[in-house]
């Protein structure tokens, strides 16, 4: 994976997996290990680089938010009690 110039690069075997965050001329940025599967250690790595890398590129990355045309109401079946009847039966 390329996140402007940095690199994951992810290696073990079995369930111990380790990722490796590279910089621009090769040189190890971070190191984690004991990630149970190959998949797991490649997404902490990208989160990893996303982390170190500058900001332009970490916000070009996140989700848009949702917009209120995708909530919906949900109407309850029995009329809410008043707090104090709920503590006091």
């Amino acid at each position: 994976m390329t996140n402007s110039t940095l690199r994951v690069k992810t290696s073990g075997r079995g369930s111990d997996w380790c990722y490796s965050v590279l910089g621009p001329d090769g040189r190890i940025l971070v190191t984690r290990r004991a990630y149970p599967s190959e998949t797991a250690a490649r997404n902490a790595g990208w989160a990893a680089a996303d982390a170190l890398s500058p900001v332009a590129v970490a916000m070009r990355l996140t989700q848009d938010k949702p917009t209120r045309s995708d909530w919906r109401s949900v109407r309850t079946a029995q009329p809410k009690q008043p707090f104090w009847r709920s503590l006091f039966g």
